[in-house]
């Protein structure tokens, strides 16, 4: 009984405060924007010069670079399934436990 009470309080307050007449603080007239004018506009103008991203940082490079299929290693990586028939056999050759019973 007291959520119901306290619910329909809340409802009824909310429903109070939604229909004040006069403390609207959003306006209804039309807002037009106008781009144009705005002094940050985009405008055609010619390219600019190229610029040096490096920092004025010569690079430098050699000749005669290694493929790296030469150099890299081979990483060889089981498949899936036999690496779960691996887990499979090593599970069913462990030993198990055994179980005593005793009453006393």
């Amino acid at each position: 009984m007291k959520t119901v009470l306290c619910t329909m309080l809340l409802l009824c307050a909310s429903a109070a405060f939604g229909q004040a007449v006069g403390t609207s603080s959003v306006s209804a007239q039309p807002q037009v924007y106008s781009f144009e004018g705005h002094p940050l506009h985009a405008e055609r103008v010619p390219m600019a010069a190229t610029q040096d991203i490096n920092g004025g940082i010569v690079n430098a490079y050699g000749q005669g670079e290694r493929p790296l299929w030469e150099v890299a290693q081979q990483k060889h990586e089981m498949p899936l399934g036999d690496l779960a028939r691996t887990f499979r056999a090593e599970r069913v050759a462990k030993k198990k436990a055994v179980m005593n019973m005793q009453n006393w």
